[in-house]
């Protein structure tokens, strides 16, 4: 998951912190991030650095931090995508640090410490219909949760 950079983004530190999403697998009973298959440990902080690439004078983006959607349908939807069910809140802790940007056309962050609150199950009632239509498209079969 990249985090792509507008031209003039700007590092920001969190002055408040900062509620946002971010959707799991579970693998062998722990929760993992799906494109790192990281470990996630809920109600601890966690710290990576925070690292901006460019590929050209016009495109920025960040491949190296915690990558997190500002919206928890955001974040559904790209787990109906990935075939994941589980959101995790978190938070983006006062005086991290973070850039917005967008991940597949969604505002999201991208930040050097990231708190996982909770992680709860994406149940069939909270996947619209529209949700539906869109993974059954995309893997030409129903989903099942």
């Amino acid at each position: 998951m990249c985090l792509d950079l507008k031209d003039k983004a700007k590092l920001k530190i969190a002055k408040k912190d900062i509620v946002c999403y971010k959707h799991l697998i579970q693998l062998d009973g722990t929760y993992r991030t799906p494109y790192q298959n990281a470990v996630v440990s809920v109600n601890q902080l966690l710290k990576s650095k925070l690292v901006v690439n460019s590929d050209s004078k016009f495109y920025k983006f960040i491949d190296v931090g915690f990558h997190l959607f500002k919206r928890k349908g955001d974040a559904m939807n790209d787990a109906i995508i990935v075939e994941s069910a589980y959101i995790a809140r978190c938070i983006i802790p006062k005086g991290a640090e973070y850039y917005v940007g967008k991940f597949c056309g969604r505002k999201s962050y991208a930040s050097n410490q990231i708190k996982y609150l909770s992680v709860k199950e994406i149940t069939e009632k909270e996947i619209t219909e529209k949700e539906k239509e869109i993974y059954e498209k995309r893997h030409n079969r129903k989903r099942n949760i």
